[in-house]
């Protein structure tokens, strides 16, 4: 899967296309641009879930913790 960053190069070529489209087709690339970075973000949080979860040397989420003797 591409990186984040790659699909924000994605968003700023209709960014840089819009610039000299007709009204109608920059409206249609700003959208797409916008879907573009969307993505972008969604990619990089989801690379970040990754990377936490595969670093993290605690419990796994679905093991009860033991609680001290009260």
């Amino acid at each position: 899967m591409p990186s984040g960053s790659r699909y924000r190069q994605y968003a700023e070529e209709c960014l840089r296309s819009a610039q000299a489209a007709t009204p109608v087709q920059r409206a249609h690339l700003l959208r797409v641009a916008r879907t573009w970075f969307e993505i972008a973000d969604q990619t990089d949080a989801s690379l970040d879930e990754s990377t936490d979860e595969s670093t993290d040397t605690a419990l796994p989420r679905h093991a009860p913790r033991k609680r001290g003797i009260q």
